[in-house]
């Protein structure tokens, strides 16, 4: 892998904590997102006043065309876990993505940190760190380095 690539941006949202998050999770699925195939809920816990959720989600992929040639027959599809910790007493929201197909191309890591700041106001943090495999597309694939793991 070479080097990461990080981003990082803040909105701000004129809408209650209550509203983003609710919102956040009618994101799929609705008519309106038709590339996203599936979404399941494989674990979900309340823990500590937090609830806990791991969702699988099934997305056509969008590779450009010129790049489809180096992505096999089975990664027509991208494969995306989804971990969320919901915090209502300090109105937070921490939501991380990670693309589990296509590795030997990249590694997608996204995380939306949700938190009310007033009563009709919410500020995200979004943070991407991309990975990008410099070697032949028929590598092997590499664990995720362990500082970008969520514990």
């Amino acid at each position: 892998m070479t080097s990461p690539k990080y981003f990082i941006n803040w909105t701000t949202f004129k809408k209650s904590w209550e509203d983003v998050t609710v919102a956040h999770w009618l994101k799929y699925p609705n008519p309106f997102s038709n590339h996203v195939l599936s979404e399941d809920v494989v674990e979900r816990r309340i823990e500590d006043g937090k609830l806990y959720t791991v969702r699988f989600i099934v997305k056509k992929q969008r590779i450009p065309a010129s790049l489809m040639w180096m992505v096999p027959a089975k990664h027509k599809a991208c494969y995306v876990k989804e971990t969320s910790v919901i915090d209502p007493v300090n109105q937070e929201c921490t939501i991380t993505t990670e693309n589990l197909n296509c590795r030997f191309i990249s590694l997608v890591i996204e995380t939306l940190r949700y938190k009310g700041v007033k009563l009709c106001e919410t500020v995200m943090e979004r943070e991407l760190v991309f990975l990008q495999n410099s070697e032949h597309p028929k590598c092997h694939v590499r664990q995720i380095p362990e500082k970008h793991r969520q514990h």
